[in-house]
């Protein structure tokens, strides 16, 4: 049987499957634009949250499911945070869109940092109406949650089945000190 080759011993990739990995960065970009637009386009995505569940919970925040499509390609949360609540510092398992509903959010940016954890790199604030994106990976890591005094809400598309939601989105970094 032979060995597999050493992974010093393999050669670049062929030009061919270069384009091919290029077309497929591409191809993702483009589908989180659409997916960013059609988000943005509609304004009344509070209607389809109760109104008892616009207050939040104590301890961390809420996540209420909105829609989890058939053949499980995406799921659509309402995330919803009181004051002083904010995700962990994270990249993601899959793709996201999420836009800012009422509140104000606070998106912190990290990167990796040579000793192996993350370092914060800037933060910006996310107002009702806007949309952002972010890639598979750890190109993107950040943090994300309510500095303000009132309750914030956005509305998150995952790239996972709703069974999937609790452990298929974030991959959770550690921050330096």
């Amino acid at each position: 049987m032979p060995a597999f080759p050493q992974l010093a011993q393999r050669q670049p990739a062929a030009p061919p499957l270069a384009r091919f990995s290029e077309a497929q960065a591409v191809a993702a970009t483009r589908y989180l634009d659409d997916m960013r637009r059609e988000l943005g386009r509609v304004d009344n995505w509070l209607e389809w949250l109760d109104e008892d569940k616009r207050k939040g919970e104590e301890g961390t925040y809420a996540r209420h499911l909105l829609h989890a499509s058939d053949d499980g390609a995406f799921a659509m949360m309402f995330l919803v945070w009181r004051p002083g609540q904010f995700s962990p510092v994270h990249g993601h398992k899959t793709w996201c869109v999420y836009k800012v509903l009422a509140g104000e959010l606070t998106e912190e940016f990290y990167a990796c940092a040579a000793s192996g954890g993350v370092r914060r790199t800037g933060q910006r604030a996310r107002r009702p109406g806007d949309v952002t994106t972010a890639s598979a990976g750890i190109s993107q890591i950040h943090r994300l949650g309510n500095g303000g005094e009132g309750v914030a809400i956005s509305l998150h598309v995952y790239g996972v089945r709703a069974a999937e939601i609790s452990t298929g989105v974030n991959i959770v970094m550690n921050e330096l000190s």
